[in-house]
C-alpha cells in the first residue's frame, strides 16, 4: 500500500522520509477545519510541504529612525501560513505558531521602553487551532498600549481574525483583508489506490470510526457532520469578529468570506485607515513638540474634569448643609469659598462645625469658629489655641451663663469652663 505521505511528497517534489513538517502539516492541514484563504493557502502549504519556502520568527524588531527609547515600537512580523504550535524541521524553522506570536506580542506589552505594537501582516491564514485564543488574548490587551495592525500587504482568515482583535487596521492601498470563513478538505485517492492496484479494508469498531479515510469517497453522513462542525467555527469567527470590530454580526455574515482590497475594505467597515506601514508607524511616533501638546492636553482635560467633578461635589454638599438646619454664622463658616466643602465628607464637616461652635462658645468668643471650620483645624488644636491665648494674658474668656439657669447651677457650669481653658 502506498503511504499516504509519500503520494503527497511527490507530488510537492519533497522527501518525506525525515521531514517531521511534512507529517505533522500534512496531518493538520488535510481534513481539518482550516481558516485560510482557500487558493492562496492551499499553494502556500503546499510551497511549505516542498520546502521551497521559510516563515521568519515573529520577532520584535525595532525599526530605524526612531526617537529615543521611551519611543520604541515593536514590531511583530507575521509571515506565511498560521499554525498553533512551533513545527520545525531538520533546517527550517516551519511555519509561523500562535504561540510564538503571543511570546513575542506579551513580551512587548511587559516592556516599558515599548511604547506601541504594531503586527505587520502578509499571511493567508491558517489553522483554527488557537487562532481564537491567541485572538481574544490580544483583544483583552487593548489598552495597555496602542496595538495597530497593517495588511502589508494581506491579513486574510485566521490572520484576519488577529487583526480585527488589534485596536487599529491599516490596509495599504493594494492590501487584502477579510476571508471570514472556514473550510475543510478531504482527499478521496481511492481511485488511485485502484489504479495502482490496491485495495484498503479497515477494521474498525464504531460506525463513525472510519469516516473520514482517505481511502473511500466521503459518505453523506460524514459530509453532513463534518458541515456542523464547519458552520459552528463559522459562527465563532463572524461573532470574533463582529465583537472585535463592533459590528452587526450579520454584517460579517453578509461578506460571504469575501476578501477586500485598498479603501474598498475601509468602506465595508473590515479595516480602519489607508496607508502604509511606514506610514503606520510613523503615526505612532511622536515629535517632541507633539507629545508636550499631548500631555499638556491631556493635563488640561484633567484639570477641567476635576474642577467639574469638585463644583459637583460642592453643590450637593451644599444641599445637605441647607437641609442640616444650621445656625446662620455655622452654614455661613461652612458655605465659605475658602471652605473645602466636599459631598464624601459634608456629614463630617457639618459635624466638626457644631463642636468647633461649641468649643469656641464655651471660650467666650463665637466669632472665633468661623475661621476654625473653614481651615478645619481639628478640634484638639483649636482648643489648645484658645488655651495658650488664655495663658498669655489675652482678654479674659467668658462665657455668658444662661438665664433659664439657677444661681447654683451657673455658678457650677462657669467653674467647669474656667477648669477646661486652664482657669483658676
Amino acid at each position: 500500500m502506498a503511504n499516504p505521505l509519500n503520494i503527497l511528497g511527490r507530488m510537492l517534489r519533497r522527501n518525506t522520509s525525515s521531514s517531521a513538517v511534512l507529517a505533522a502539516l500534512s496531518a493538520q492541514a488535510i481534513g481539518q477545519p482550516l481558516m485560510v484563504e482557500p487558493g492562496m493557502g492551499e499553494r502556500l502549504i503546499g510551497a511549505y510541504l516542498a520546502g521551497s519556502v521559510d516563515a521568519p520568527d515573529p520577532v520584535m524588531a525595532e525599526p530605524t529612525g526612531q526617537k529615543p527609547a521611551a519611543q520604541r515600537v515593536a514590531v511583530l512580523n507575521i509571515t506565511g501560513a498560521l499554525v498553533d504550535r512551533p513545527q520545525p524541521g531538520l533546517c527550517d524553522p516551519g511555519p509561523v505558531s500562535y504561540e510564538e506570536i503571543r511570546q513575542a506580542f506579551d513580551a512587548s506589552l511587559a516592556d516599558d521602553s515599548v511604547s506601541a505594537i504594531v503586527f505587520r501582516m502578509r499571511s493567508p491564514g491558517g489553522m483554527v487551532s488557537g487562532c481564537f485564543d491567541l485572538s481574544d488574548h490580544v483583544f483583552a490587551s487593548r489598552g495597555r498600549k496602542p496595538i495597530i495592525a497593517v495588511a502589508d500587504d494581506y491579513a486574510y482568515s485566521a490572520c484576519y481574525a488577529l487583526a480585527a482583535a488589534c485596536d487599529e487596521l491599516w490596509v495599504s492601498r493594494t492590501g487584502g483583508v477579510g476571508s471570514v470563513g472556514v473550510v475543510a478538505f478531504h482527499f478521496d485517492q481511492s481511485g488511485y489506490d485502484a489504479k495502482l492496484g490496491v485495495k484498503v479494508t479497515p477494521i474498525f469498531a464504531g460506525d463513525r470510526k472510519v469516516d473520514f479515510s482517505p481511502h473511500a469517497p466521503l459518505s453523506e453522513q460524514a459530509m453532513a457532520r463534518e458541515q456542523a462542525v464547519i458552520d459552528d467555527l463559522y459562527g465563532m469567527f463572524v461573532a470574533a469578529v463582529a465583537r472585535y470590530r463592533d459590528m452587526e454580526p450579520e454584517a460579517v455574515r453578509a461578506t460571504q468570506a469575501l476578501t477586500y482590497h485598498g479603501q474598498k475594505a475601509i468602506d465595508a467597515g473590515m479595516a480602519d485607515r489607508l496607508g502604509s506601514f511606514r506610514e503606520a508607524l510613523a503615526s505612532l511616533v511622536e515629535s517632541d513638540e507633539q507629545r508636550a501638546a499631548r500631555e499638556a492636553a491631556a493635563a488640561e482635560a484633567q484639570r477641567v474634569q476635576a474642577e467639574e467633578a469638585a463644583r459637583a461635589s460642592r453643590g450637593a454638599a451644599a444641599v445637605a448643609v441647607a437641609a442640616a438646619g444650621l445656625p446662620g454664622d455655622l452654614a455661613a463658616a461652612l458655605l465659605d469659598p475658602k471652605t473645602d466643602l466636599r459631598a464624601e465628607s459634608v456629614e463630617e464637616r457639618i459635624a466638626h462645625a457644631r463642636a468647633v461652635v461649641d468649643l469656641c462658645v464655651a471660650a467666650g468668643d463665637r466669632s472665633l469658629a468661623h475661621d476654625y471650620i473653614v481651615k478645619h483645624t481639628s478640634i484638639e488644636a483649636a482648643r489648645r489655641e484658645l488655651m495658650e491665648a488664655k495663658s498669655a494674658g489675652a482678654p479674659e474668656l467668658q462665657t455668658t451663663i444662661p438665664a433659664r439657669s439657677s444661681g447654683t447651677e451657673a455658678s457650677g457650669q462657669w467653674a467647669t469652663t474656667i477648669a477646661k481653658f486652664g482657669g483658676k
